[in-house]
């Protein structure tokens, strides 16, 4: 229809670059010691996009919006061990545990089921 016509030939290109980047990034992300420099650029990517999208048409709304992100985080951090019996926030921060016994993992941390995996949605430093 009518939004075919506004695809140009550079937002084929970049998102075929992009497709490309991310199903480079999930297969080495375990794997490649600089897999942590697409997630990031992901990250800020995804950023971005939501600052160009979202227009907030005065103060009052943004403010209202920053506070109620602030409670979202204090409950999910503080409050959501007394529902989930633990951190809902520290379990998304710190991934997947090892599925091998940590005393095995000590010594073998290469081995299948020692490694954690983290979610994409994370800004890592090595």
């Amino acid at each position: 229809g009518e939004y075919l016509e506004d695809i140009s030939l550079l937002d084929i290109v970049s998102n075929f670059c992009g497709f490309l980047l991310a199903v480079y990034w999930f297969f080495t992300r375990n794997t490649s010691p600089y897999a942590f420099i697409f997630q990031d650029i992901f990250g800020m990517c995804l950023c971005v996009l939501f600052l160009q999208v979202i227009k907030l048409p005065n103060l009052k709304v943004a403010t209202l919006l920053l506070s109620l992100a602030f409670f979202y985080d204090i409950f999910f951090v503080f409050i959501s061990p007394l529902f989930f019996h633990e951190s809902v926030m520290v379990k998304v921060a710190s991934g997947n545990e090892p599925t091998q016994d940590p005393n095995y993992c000590d010594h073998y941390p290469t081995d299948e089921g020692c490694s954690s995996n983290t979610l994409p949605m994370l800004l890592l430093l090595p």
